[in-house]
């Protein structure tokens, strides 16, 4: 048996490059910090160069370990069959490390916590129960929910009761965690990049950024929308023609990533749109100096109500670039809406024809110093120093305290 750790956190999927990993990352950091011995699981082998030149993170005693491959697209069985198969499969490959904290990251993982105390990290919750399609369906469904009980958390009504502490990434996401678990979640912000030294007053370029991963789109999928904003941005042939310029940036892995690129180029084609996927960090910020407005569109053309998980839960980029002086412009529901209100309701938007407009009423105001100092003030309620704190308080309250027994 291999010597217990510290921490272990549950990340598969780092290499999508997004702010849920870049939070993964940053609780592991953060804990590191601590003097505490720190393992990162993940579903691929990950360079700690890449992680610096995309998050702008060092974690030079982070361990990083490969988790077993998932069956699902291996082997012909039922989606829910292949789901059990690979957590009991993580499962036992964590508890190898013994844990005292364990750390679930993974959005939409079902995994219960292994470790001695447990922190499940919320970036949405999904649907515990699904409704039966038929009589046998309902049957089969009962029996996958006792097979997952009984091998996976046999103490425990549900994963989620096997953790002690569960966090929401904003009060909108808080909000549909007691929804649908009943749970009374913590919010804990994200961490974002505070630009350093920004004059507000300084005269800005005539770029419309726009930050967000390139991905195939589905039923379900939080998607970032470039196509969309391209769309809007090709009916403004004034701002076109006084010298603005629509920047996308964001990480494109894997194949229906790249098909999705495609498709976004060839859309951008003849406009003054400037793509840049798997930009560096260096490379962000320079353009975050530089962009005069900040576009974002997830969660456009759905219902909030019907469709939660399809808007943006947070929100990293917005902060990020309102934290570098640029005035953000954002769908109106959830964590956008949630950042960028309280600075000016106006800026919210929830049809093309509002985000054209509040465009063309920013592009030529004369004067938006104040402005942008106000959206500088409102980023610094989500710095790397404030999750740090929070993260180093979790730690002091789950493991320096009797936890009770997990499965």
């Amino acid at each position: 048996m291999e010597s217990p750790v510290d921490v272990a956190v549950f990340a598969p999927g780092l290499l999508a490059g997004g702010g849920a990993e870049k939070t993964a990352l940053s609780v592991a950091a953060a804990l590191s910090d601590l003097g505490l011995s720190v393992v990162c699981f993940t579903d691929r082998p990950v360079d700690p160069g890449w992680i610096h030149e995309h998050f702008g993170l060092d974690v030079p005693d982070v361990h990083f370990a490969v988790l077993p491959p998932t069956v699902r697209g291996r082997f012909r069985a039922p989606r829910a069959v292949l789901d059990l198969w690979d957590d009991l499969r993580m499962q036992r490959a964590v508890r190898k490390v013994r844990p005292r904290l364990f750390v679930n990251v993974k959005f939409k993982s079902s995994l219960p916590g292994v470790g001695t105390a447990n922190w499940y990290f919320t970036h949405f919750p999904h649907v515990l129960e699904v409704s039966p399609r038929s009589a046998p369906h309902s049957v089969y469904l009962r029996l996958i929910a006792r097979a997952r009980r009984q091998l996976l958390h046999p103490r425990h009504r549900s994963f989620i009761d096997t953790y002690d502490l569960v966090t929401a990434n904003s009060g909108f996401t808080g909000e549909k965690v007691a929804e649908r678990w009943g749970v009374v979640a913590e919010t804990l912000y994200p961490p974002c990049d505070l630009a350093t030294g920004t004059d507000s007053a300084r005269r800005r370029d005539r770029i419309i950024l726009a930050v967000g991963r390139f991905q195939g789109r589905g039923e379900g999928v939080p998607h970032k929308n470039q196509h969309v904003m391209i769309d809007a941005f090709s009916e403004m042939e004034d701002l076109i023609a006084g010298g603005w310029e629509l920047h996308l940036v964001g990480a494109a892995h894997g194949d229906e990533a790249q098909a999705y690129l495609n498709e976004v180029r060839t859309r951008a084609d003849g406009l003054p749109v400037v793509i840049h996927p798997n930009a560096s960090q260096h490379e962000l910020a320079d353009l975050q100096r530089r962009a005069s407005l900040y576009w974002h569109a997830q969660g456009y053309d759905t219902d909030v109500r019907t469709r939660p998980e399809a808007q943006e839960h947070f929100g990293i980029s917005t902060v990020e670039a309102m934290a570098a002086g640029a005035i953000p412009l954002v769908y109106a529901t959830a964590g956008p809406q949630e950042i960028v209100a309280p600075v000016n309701p106006d800026w919210t938007w929830t049809t093309l024809a509002e985000l054209r407009l509040m465009t063309r009423s920013l592009a030529a105001a004369t004067d938006t110093a104040s402005s942008r100092a106000a959206c500088a003030r409102r980023a610094a309620d989500f710095g790397e120093g404030a999750f740090r704190e929070h993260v180093r308080d979790v730690w002091k309250r789950l493991c320096a305290a009797p936890v009770r027994e997990t499965s």
